[in-house]
């Protein structure tokens, strides 16, 4: 079982698991996704403090 309900997270209570407070002010996610030849190299997206910012990385 995932449970990605972030840093306030209803299921981390649950389960009981210890907290590490690492002074981060900001949540990051990174995965890597497919992509097609037609897409953005670039483009932001942001709304009531949650943004989006996926960048081409070329082959790395």
């Amino acid at each position: 079982m995932v449970g990605a309900d972030g840093r306030n997270s209803v299921v981390r209570d649950y389960s009981g698991l210890p907290i590490e407070d690492l002074g981060a002010p900001t949540d990051v996610l990174r995965m890597r996704l497919s992509r097609h030849d037609d897409d953005p190299e670039l483009f932001f997206y942001a709304d009531r403090g949650k943004a989006l910012f996926p960048t081409g990385r070329g082959d790395y």
